[in-house]
């Protein structure tokens, strides 16, 4: 079976060269990023995760936030022109009292990273996406290393050409999701713990 699925492995996998394959699929993801932001901004739609509307918004109140609601310096920059941003901000501020989010979860620590790219940078989606695209190839990349040092190194590049391709994560990871965080996280100290030598 194995040779069936992977061949003689002296031929096609290791021609494969994992930093082109990683680069190939950085440039991929971002070109999507980049057509899918301009959609969903022309558009107003976000069919692959209508929760992101939710996630900058939040952010924008974050980076309001940050800047003291100060309009005189930004003018109504951080806050959203439509009704339904309008009322998501709203109950932002409502339910944190004017002030930063006090209570700590994965969704907070998102709308934080998201209102401080906001602050620095300004409310631009695609700074996100760019933030998940790297995440995402991130965790493959620590799940191929750990397969590449203990398991096999053919297994590995097979593996990473797989998921960097993978249609579903490659859509995913365009979005504003906050996941990406939790499986860095996750991807990253199962790395520090198998991933650091060969045995």
């Amino acid at each position: 079976m194995r040779t069936l699925l992977l061949g003689n492995s002296d031929s096609w996998i290791k021609r494969l060269d994992c930093a082109q394959l990683i680069i190939i699929a950085v440039c991929l993801r971002v070109i999507l990023a980049s057509g899918y932001d301009a959609y969903v901004v022309l558009t107003g739609n976000d069919p692959l995760l209508p929760d992101s509307r939710f996630y900058s918004v939040n952010g924008q109140y974050v980076a309001a936030t940050l800047n003291k609601y100060n309009i005189a310096i930004y003018g109504n920059y951080y806050f959203p022109g439509d009704s339904v941003g309008r009322a998501i901000f709203n109950d932002a501020v409502n339910m944190n009292k004017g002030g930063l989010p006090k209570h700590f979860n994965e969704t907070t620590v998102f709308q934080y990273i998201v209102g401080v790219m906001y602050f620095i940078f300004g409310v631009h989606t695609i700074l996100i996406r760019l933030l998940n695209i790297a995440l995402s190839i991130a965790c493959t990349w620590f799940v191929f290393d750990i397969i590449r040092k203990k398991v096999r190194e053919d297994i590995a590049v097979v593996f990473l050409a797989v998921a960097l391709f993978l249609p579903t994560q490659v859509c995913y990871s365009i979005t504003l999701s906050k996941d990406f965080l939790r499986a860095f996280a996750v991807t990253f100290i199962l790395w520090g713990i198998y991933g650091r030598s060969r045995t």
